[in-house]
């Protein structure tokens, strides 16, 4: 029991002790911690304090900002040309999917287990990219 104690007096001691590590703020503005051991990036110079935060009133000037909006008009022509992009990855995508089907039909060419199994799984993702494709056309027509 008394070398349980001292054991746990001297890890609390050890545990006490400062770390010794340097800050700087690297060229994206995130503030870096090294340790003692670490070398310190020669082009970076050591801030004096912490990494400036940016100003809340001035980003919130920025978002009201008319040259950042964009009219009506645009935004309706950025709907019409996304939904005209949306029918034509849908039907790429439903072209993809009818020559694998083809290429999966049974044919006098046995394919092995191993393009059976890439075939399946291609199958498989031209659905899935269907699938989605036609949920992103009816919320973009139900949001007009």
């Amino acid at each position: 029991m008394r070398t349980i104690l001292l054991l746990l007096a001297f890890a609390c001691a050890n545990c006490s002790a400062q770390i010794s590590a340097k800050r700087y703020t690297g060229p994206d503005g995130i503030e870096v911690i090294v340790n003692r051991d670490a070398p310190m990036p020669e082009s970076v110079p050591a801030p004096q304090g912490r990494a400036p935060k940016k100003d809340p009133i001035q980003t919130a000037s920025l978002a009201l900002d008319p040259k950042l909006r964009i009219s009506p008009a645009e935004q309706d022509r950025r709907d019409r040309d996304r939904l005209g992009i949306l029918q034509q990855e849908l039907e790429a995508e439903s072209a993809k999917l009818a020559a694998a089907m083809a290429r999966a039909q049974p044919t006098s060419a046995k394919l092995s287990a191993a393009e059976s199994q890439r075939l399946t799984e291609e199958l498989y993702d031209h659905q899935k990219n269907i699938q989605a494709l036609n949920a992103e056309l009816r919320r973009t027509r139900a949001a007009q």
